[in-house]
């Protein structure tokens, strides 16, 4: 993988195999006319993420939220007899937690009638404190085979690899870089099945995480060992229409920054990313704790 030599070994990192080892289950529901509420939980098999020799502790990630709150909008539209196989997901927004959320054994997540739009297939869904809204596109697509073994949201990340080349560095703010990717055909089932041969949005997020992570290392001048978990506050994307892939250029740029003292040093980002021919676009608000620098008294 070119991007490990900006970011470290694929396997150690979340955004490269990390979060393909993570397998989600729905263990309890719970449905009435006005309630929709579901309990899942999630297991690791092997690295969730690892900076140097120190295994970082699992949370609920941004990734996982979408993935989740696919699953609750699928089984809410089998409950409805809905055929969503040819739906794909157009944009999503997500609103993290006060505070991480650790215990991914035990995710509470409803659906949020208030905020949702079901005629405009909009969601909202409350995900043990994290807001996340989706929004879906039926686009037809022919002769739909959508009996596969795998649920098409909640697998497709895993036969898919995502590498960014001839990355450029124009200034502190700004990064470019082509994406390449290599994906395994598979049968799926579910919402979103039927598009399983394009690239989903949840495709673009692991794309655009790390061309993030990179440009904010390289903005606060730091590698990735040196920093905490990146804190992914709020995150929007969208996608125009359906993409079959082929060799894209990709841009992330810091729009805001400021450094704030809050018991660490905290650098706070507002951040926006997209492929260069506006197909694909993200606005995000990171923040990460820098590491603390040696005293030189010798000075």
């Amino acid at each position: 993988m070119y991007i490990d030599k900006y970011l470290g070994p694929y396997e150690q990192r979340y955004f490269g195999a990390g979060h393909k080892r993570t397998q989600y289950e729905i263990i309890d529901t719970y449905i009435s006319y006005k309630q929709f509420i579901l309990v899942a939980k999630m297991t690791q098999k092997g690295i969730w993420s690892q900076k140097g020799t120190k295994k970082k502790n699992q949370h609920l990630s941004t990734i996982d939220s979408v993935i989740l709150s696919t699953l609750l909008v699928d089984k809410y539209l089998e409950m409805v007899k809905e055929n969503c196989s040819d739906w794909i997901l157009k944009s999503f927004e997500v609103r993290s937690a006060s505070q991480p959320v650790e215990n991914i054994e035990c995710i509470d997540l409803f659906l949020d009638f208030e905020k949702s739009s079901l005629e405009n297939k909009k969601y909202a869904v409350n995900v043990s404190g994290m807001k996340v809204t989706l929004s879906f596109e039926q686009i037809d697509v022919d002769n739909q085979i959508s009996k596969g073994q795998y649920n098409y949201f909640s697998s497709h990340l895993k036969y898919a690899r995502h590498d960014l080349k001839a990355i450029d560095f124009a200034s502190d703010d700004l990064v470019e870089g082509i994406i390449q990717r290599e994906c395994q055909n598979q049968s799926y089932s579910g919402l979103g099945s039927a598009h399983a041969g394009e690239v989903s949005l949840l495709e673009y997020l692991v794309i655009f995480s790390q061309l993030c992570e990179i440009l904010v290392y390289n903005h606060d001048k730091i590698d990735r060992k040196d920093s905490r978990n990146l804190w992914m506050r709020y995150i929007k994307a969208e996608i125009n229409g359906v993409s079959d892939f082929q060799a894209v250029r990709a841009f992330a740029k810091v729009d805001r920054s400021k450094k704030i003292r809050k018991g660490d040093n905290w650098s706070m980002l507002d951040v926006s990313a997209g492929t260069t021919d506006n197909r694909v676009q993200f606005t995000a608000k990171l923040a990460h704790i820098l590491p603390v620098v040696p005293v030189n008294l010798d000075q």
